[in-house]
């Protein structure tokens, strides 16, 4: 089986079922149907229980002798059953919290989970004697600090200021690059040609003008076109009450003309 672990003695339960995957150990419980998982970064130490290589106290593990120590006499046991195959080796975990374990698994495995324990070791010391020479080194610039006086945000203040130049600069470029606004005697004004023209309908020709509705543009036949010099020609119709209060529709034709930016005149008008 991959990553399959025999344990042979120590906390866990003893015999098959345990394995090392996908790079963390799951093993099983005393008493529980379930394995624990156990991350890497929990083991505290793991080596080969050889008889031939290793520690005094590795190799009197192989031997049964530490074995007994360490796992009981379960250790004993297991230490007079470690052999010489190359394809497995009886690996020794102690873990942080105190548990320990004695089992076999295949060489690549332990090979693999040897390399990573090694690369947590060293990444953390490293990391660990990092932080001892940052902070040192930070409490020594801190007294130093104290003694000068800290320079002024010169590199803010500039960057702020170029900021607010770049903005006005934008807002320049875009005022001088949009066309200057037309006279109103160049600009056709259809809409409000159609909106002076509703207002005249109402104010002059409809004996009840309140709740009177005029024409939408999208509604045929009526439109508005401009003639030119500012002379517009109508043709729309208008829904109004009559003496008994009954909505009518009535059509009209008119011109209107733009005299100045805010003065009409009409020049014609009639109810079709």
């Amino acid at each position: 089986m991959y990553g399959a672990i025999k344990i042979l003695a120590g906390d866990f339960k003893i015999g098959r079922g345990s394995t090392y995957a996908l790079g963390k150990l799951y093993l099983r419980k005393n008493g529980s149907l379930f394995r624990e998982e156990v991350p890497v970064a929990d083991i505290a130490s793991l080596e080969i229980a050889d008889s031939n290589v290793g520690s005094a106290e590795q190799n009197a593990l192989a031997g049964g002798v530490v074995g007994g120590a360490m796992f009981g006499g379960a250790g004993m046991v297991a230490g007079s059953v470690i052999g010489s195959n190359s394809k497995e080796v009886a690996a020794v975990c102690v873990l942080k919290d105190g548990r320990k374990w004695l089992g076999m698994m295949a060489t690549t495995d332990y090979n693999k989970l040897k390399q990573k324990v090694m690369s947590l070791t060293y990444f953390k010391s490293d990391s660990d004697e990092k932080g001892v020479i940052a902070a040192e080194s930070g409490t020594s610039e801190k007294n130093m600090g104290s003694k000068q006086k800290k320079p002024k945000p010169a590199l803010k203040t500039f960057g702020c200021l170029f900021a607010v130049s770049s903005f006005i600069f934008f807002f320049f470029v875009l005022f001088m690059t949009m066309d200057p606004p037309k006279p109103w005697d160049k600009v056709e004004n259809t809409i409000s040609a159609e909106t002076r023209m509703q207002t005249y309908v109402k104010d002059n020709h409809l004996r009840f003008p309140d709740g009177a509705k005029f024409f939408e543009f999208s509604e045929p036949p009526a439109h508005v076109e401009h003639l030119g010099d500012q002379v517009y020609e109508v043709y729309a119709w208008v829904k109004a009450k009559n003496a008994f209060g009954v909505y009518i529709k009535y059509n009209y034709y008119g011109k209107i003309k733009q005299v100045d930016e805010d003065v009409w005149e009409v020049l014609e008008f009639n109810f079709l």
